[in-house]
């Protein structure tokens, strides 16, 4: 459980910083930047978030259905490529990454697969639910 929580949590911040900093640099506007943050959540609470922080919700919601389908068609043979066997690890990236598309390719992987996929859903939720708040008030702070 522990190793489960810990990697959705560094799945979570590093996708949230790295979207910050990778439209900062493309000097993209707040509006924009706040749209994409919750870009690996499923749909609706990508919305709220994105609403909550000012985004533009009808960008998210394509941003993240972008995300599932991108994630479920170059998920597998990434995982493969990279030798990942492990049922739980597979599972895991899949529901984290692709959310509920990718939780349908996880699904067809195997049972497992399927499983934790549905799991990770869950999880990257509320740890980005949480996460964003928090590293928007660093960024403010230092800023």
């Amino acid at each position: 459980a522990v190793s489960i929580l810990t990697s959705v949590f560094v799945g979570s911040l590093i996708g949230i910083i790295s979207v910050i900093i990778l439209a900062r640099l493309a000097g993209a506007d707040d509006v924009l930047i706040h749209s994409l943050e919750p870009k690996s959540v499923t749909t609706p609470i990508a919305m709220s978030i994105s609403k909550q922080y000012g985004g533009d919700v009808s960008l998210t919601a394509v941003i993240v259905l972008f995300c599932g389908i991108f994630g479920s068609i170059v998920g597998p043979p990434i995982l493969r490529l990279l030798h990942i066997r492990s049922c739980i690890a597979r599972g895991l990236a899949m529901g984290a990454s692709a959310h509920g598309v990718g939780t349908s390719k996880a699904m067809e992987m195997g049972v497992i697969e399927g499983a934790l996929s549905g799991l990770a859903i869950g999880l990257m939720g509320v740890m980005t639910a949480l996460l964003i708040p928090l590293v928007n008030q660093v960024i403010a702070f230092l800023n």
